[in-house]
């Protein structure tokens, strides 16, 4: 991953000519994805996240949906086309909970069930902030 040092660098360096985060289709893991939630927490330069088909799992997604609880600049995260679950998308419901500056997310064709629709959607009450939240492509019935 010769591509993810750099980047790393530029994200723990609050670097102001990164503003956005192009990190989809590069076989990124939960191991490199705890790496950059790290860096995330003291950056605030990032306002855009794209993390669309990588290798991310529930407890990648947990960690990163954590990381971003008190970040006040990334106002999109994309996270399509992983295996993030419904144990993830609970991860994504306490993090639209806590976080009132993100406006879109999408999580399409990530394995979510009804439980982790059910909890994004109760997670939407009282956040007036979110304005996109994409699911098409998932489990869910309801």
């Amino acid at each position: 991953m010769l591509f993810f040092k750099p980047v790393l660098s530029q994200v723990s360096s609050n670097d102001p000519n990164v503003t956005t985060l192009q990190l989809s289709h590069k076989k990124l893991t939960d191991k490199l994805l705890v790496q950059l939630s790290d860096a995330l927490q003291t950056n605030s330069t990032i306002n855009e996240i794209w993390l669309t088909n990588n290798y991310i799992s529930e407890s990648g997604a947990g960690y990163f949906a954590n990381a971003l609880e008190n970040n006040t600049t990334v106002t999109e995260v994309y996270l399509g086309g992983n295996k993030i679950g419904t144990k993830g998308a609970l991860s994504v419901a306490n993090l639209l909970q806590r976080n009132r500056v993100i406006r879109e997310v999408g999580l399409e064709d990530n394995d979510i069930c009804d439980g982790g629709a059910k909890a994004l959607a109760e997670a939407l009450v009282g956040n007036d902030t979110l304005q996109t939240l994409k699911l098409n492509g998932n489990k869910i019935n309801s």
